[in-house]
């Protein structure tokens, strides 16, 4: 898809990456044993593990600086071997000044005062520039948006070094792995969804749905 995302102006490509970001929502969601997810756990998601997500790329979000990156790469040579290269700055333009909500994702992140064509002349890994400014900026509107300093701690201590290592370690022993209720459990927890925990705790207090209680531990001076 990132091939796609690359060669395919987001104007034509949008319905199918629509329906890409649709179908993966939807098998994560099944994964998780959950009806659905909201919007903003799914936002959440799609961030990198870095920024606190699991990786899951929103096509429809990141097919324009594909797209611009490509052109970037390759516009002033194509430009040189084609007639009509001013079509090609056309095709660019449209992308900046159109309506759609690409166009919007990708003015979001570019750099004051500049257009699109000024970018372009910045080629040197433009795709991960452009896409780790607007994954960035995500993250920290999660924080900052937060409606408890529960959330703010939460979002903050996954972009901690390695606080994501969990989801990209091969297993090497038995004793690491989770079992097939505790990992839909861990991704809940990360996601910050309401889980599934009911009754009291070993030392007494009641179990919360938002698992804060299951993540304090028990208290050394308990068996």
């Amino acid at each position: 898809m990132n091939f796609l995302s690359r060669t395919v102006p987001p104007r034509l490509l949008e319905s199918a990456a629509a329906i890409h970001d649709t179908l993966t929502r939807s098998t994560f969601t099944n994964l998780l044993g959950r009806g659905n997810l909201t919007d903003r756990q799914w936002l959440q998601a799609t961030l990198p593990i870095r920024h606190g997500g699991f990786g899951f790329t929103a096509l429809t979000t990141t097919a324009p600086f594909a797209f611009l990156s490509s052109w970037a790469s390759t516009l002033h040579t194509i430009a040189k071997r084609i007639p009509d290269a001013e079509r090609l700055l056309d095709e660019v333009q449209n992308l900046h000044h159109s309506n759609s909500s690409i166009s919007k994702d990708l003015c979001n992140v570019l750099p004051q005062n500049k257009t699109l064509v000024e970018v372009i002349n910045d080629r040197k890994q433009l795709q991960h520039k452009l896409t780790e400014e607007y994954m960035k900026s995500v993250s920290n509107g999660f924080i900052q948006n937060s409606s408890s300093t529960r959330g703010q701690s939460r979002m903050m201590s996954m972009q901690g070094k390695g606080a994501g290592a969990w989801l990209l370690t091969v297993l090497s022993s038995s004793w690491h792995a989770l079992s097939p209720s505790d990992f839909p459990l861990a991704f809940l927890m990360r996601l910050g969804c309401q889980m599934p925990l009911a009754g009291q705790c070993d030392c007494g207090k009641e179990l919360d749905s938002d698992g804060y209680h299951v993540r304090l531990g028990r208290p050394s001076n308990q068996p």
